[in-house]
């Protein structure tokens, strides 16, 4: 979960990406516990 959020952040931070689209599922455990920082 840490790298594919870091990923979309810089995907999103990048002048140079128009839009940025994911398809991941990260369970609500993971995101609570906040394992993804």
């Amino acid at each position: 979960a840490k790298q594919i959020l870091r990923l979309m952040d810089a995907l999103e931070d990048n002048d140079d990406v128009q839009k940025a689209y994911s398809n991941f599922d990260i369970p609500d455990e993971v995101m609570e516990r906040g394992e993804y920082l």
